[in-house]
């Protein structure tokens, strides 16, 4: 998969300290099979680990997963 291409679906995840969860909500995307899609991660200025787990997967899916970093906590979106 590549956002080279025009995915299918796009999911899009928005986290706000939610270091417990996120690895686990990432890896069920992850293992969607039999459709091009892409990740899109938000996170809301998280005080906790979430932005080091998001970036962990993004290192390591690069043509899958972009990511968003507010620089404040904006709310539900």
């Amino acid at each position: 998969m590549s956002f080279d291409k025009n995915p299918t679906v796009s999911i899009v995840c928005t986290v706000y300290n939610k270091e417990k969860w996120i690895g686990q909500a990432i890896d069920s995307f992850l293992s969607q099979k039999d459709v091009d899609f892409e990740i899109l991660l938000i996170d809301d200025a998280s005080t906790d680990a979430s932005r080091d787990i998001i970036q962990k997967y993004t290192e390591q899916y690069p043509d899958i997963i972009r990511t968003i970093y507010n620089d404040h906590n904006l709310g539900i979106a």
